[in-house]
């Protein structure tokens, strides 16, 4: 892309601490699974909150913990954990500042970018273009090429991270309504870096389409 009649401008993107974005998510995350189990018609389990799915799950064996653990259930037990609680809204405060004008939409509007380019490791910046209601999309950039050591996941080292033939892609983030041109850009990598055609083959491809099963 850049020799094919496009600008680049590099920016240094901030990052927002872990903390924050575990804090509004498992927040939000606590209020909204209290109101989801409200509305089913059968609970049998006896499930309202938060605290009672975590609790079932250690309990019960076929839930496999803690194998599969609950991580992300038990940041909703921290202090302050809370919509509407000072830490909650002093959160959001940042998340909308680095979503806006002192990160994503701030860097394009300043540069006057149609898009901004980040590894999709980088969860940071598709947690906050979600947050902010702006379009993210997926291209394939390369497979890690053989000879590659294998890496295993460090919270769960039954799961590959890093090895031979997986592949890798690029985030593109475009403002609010602005979807068009995030598909034009990723189609046109796609056609130019011919990343899908170049890697390793599938072991299972599809045999049905859409339009044959409706």
């Amino acid at each position: 892309m850049f020799s094919e009649s496009s600008d680049h401008i590099k920016n240094g993107f901030k990052k927002l601490n872990q903390q924050v974005r575990g804090i509004v998510r498992s927040s939000e995350f606590k209020r909204d699974i209290v109101r989801y189990l409200k509305t089913l018609e059968t609970n049998p389990n006896d499930l309202h909150s938060a605290e009672d799915i975590i609790e079932f799950t250690k309990r019960t064996p076929e839930e496999e913990y803690p194998e599969h653990d609950i991580g992300k259930f038990l940041w909703t037990q921290a202090e302050g954990i809370d919509v509407g609680s000072d830490k909650f809204e002093e959160m959001v405060k940042q998340e909308r500042f680095y979503g806006g004008e002192g990160g994503i939409l701030g860097a394009m509007d300043k540069h006057n970018l149609d898009l901004l380019v980040v590894p999709s490791s980088f969860g940071i910046a598709n947690d906050l273009a979600a947050k902010m209601g702006f379009p993210v999309l997926g291209v394939p950039l390369g497979f890690f090429p053989e000879g590659t050591s294998v890496e295993l996941d460090d919270n769960k080292p039954h799961l590959v991270r890093v090895a031979p033939g997986i592949p890798y892609s690029l985030t593109l983030i475009s403002k609010s309504y602005s979807d068009g041109v995030l598909l034009q850009v990723a189609y046109a990598f796609e056609q130019l870096s011919e990343v899908r055609a170049n890697g390793p083959a599938p072991i299972v491809v599809p045999t049905t389409e859409l339009d044959t099963v409706q």
